[in-house]
């Protein structure tokens, strides 16, 4: 009982200081999708695709800066969170921290309550070595913040987020240098699972370009083996004038004597002239994956994976209407007919995205 109350003085405590701080509704979506046609599963069809909502508040003061963020997600078989974040810079550290309120299992569930750690790259100590401007070491005690990038297509770093450290030197000031370490576990409770990732981000003739090149070693107990990988990604984006923005992403994975894993992603869009009162931006974006990266996965090959997106959205306050159309072709059949039992290589499907964000 004695625990329960300390529990809750400790709850009221927190939320009496965030409702004292300006509430900021960051992120409120509703989005879903008309499918006008689909090869594989018919026309006029209907998606509710995603239901997004966060509602965020921030407290500043001499006792750092404390977040409080409700978030629910429908497309990520409704995920619910609340939780708290932590943060405070004294001289040359800077810490943080966050804790989870209530979640959900990922399907839905009534939500779990417990106050508890969230494990993630919120943790972190970093320190400004020696109160330099141009060294900073990070330290991680559950997962090395960007070791991958953006996780919006398929990413040779993906796999690696452990516990670990970054050492980040700063040469300039548009280019960057990046040292990673993450170390786990893994199957064996008698060898370690280590990556290493060196990074650059800098501008050239206005473009920003990053690069990375990494290798993993992972022991896998059941068979008292080590696997040695190589790991490379790439990225760049630049605004080839003030309307129009081009960028591009290029990941490989290579296990010892194994076949290399690859994959491109290239992204472009325009921003067009107002017409009574939209604002549309067209856009379109190519996905190319290796037989190997395609069925990284799967354990039956389809071969090669290309997809093709182009849209466009308009946008009218806090309104957007997205007409779009996505082709997607694989080396062996894999995609399913309507009304048949055969499969096909292609795959077409043109659909209409709604949404309302503020």
């Amino acid at each position: 009982m004695k625990k329960t109350a300390t529990l809750l003085a400790g709850l009221l405590l927190v939320t009496g200081t965030v409702f004292a701080a300006n509430w900021d509704v960051t992120t409120a979506t509703v989005e879903g999708d008309i499918y006008l046609l689909s090869t594989e599963n018919g026309s006029l069809g209907t998606s509710a695709g995603d239901l997004n909502f966060k509602l965020e508040a921030v407290k500043s003061g001499d006792f750092g800066t404390l977040t409080t963020t409700i978030a629910v997600d429908k497309a990520s078989e409704d995920q619910t969170a609340i939780n708290f974040a932590y943060e405070k810079t004294e001289g040359d550290f800077t810490i943080g921290i966050g804790a989870d309120v209530a979640t959900t299992d990922g399907a839905g569930n009534t939500a779990t309550w417990a106050f508890k750690t969230n494990e993630s790259s919120d943790a972190y100590i970093a320190w400004n070595v020696m109160g330099s401007e141009t060294v900073k070491f990070t330290y991680y005690p559950y997962e090395v913040d960007g070791m991958s990038w953006d996780n919006d297509t398929w990413e040779s770093f993906a796999q690696t987020s452990d516990p670990g450290f970054a050492l980040d030197l700063t040469l300039s000031e548009n280019t960057t240098v990046t040292t990673k370490v993450a170390v786990a576990n893994g199957d064996s409770n008698t060898k370690n699972s280590y990556t290493a990732k060196l990074e650059l981000s800098t501008v050239v003739a206005g473009a920003s370009v990053s690069a990375a090149v990494g290798a993993s070693s992972y022991n896998a107990v059941a068979t008292d083996t080590t696997k040695n990988t190589m790991l490379v990604a790439a990225s760049v984006s630049k605004d080839l004038t003030d309307t129009v923005s081009v960028s591009a992403e290029y990941n490989m994975e290579k296990v010892e004597d194994t076949d290399a894993l690859t994959g491109i992603y290239v992204y472009g869009s325009a921003d067009l002239e107002e017409v009574n009162g939209y604002k549309p931006t067209a856009y379109a974006a190519l996905t190319l994956l290796n037989d190997m990266a395609a069925n990284y996965d799967n354990v039956d090959s389809n071969g090669a994976f290309t997809e093709l997106e182009v849209g466009l959205d308009m946008a009218q306050g806090n309104i957007t209407v997205t007409p779009y159309v996505v082709f997607d072709s694989r080396e062996e059949k894999a995609y399913s007919k309507e009304d048949s039992l055969d499969t096909s290589k292609t795959a077409t499907t043109v659909a209409v995205s709604l949404s309302y964000s503020f």
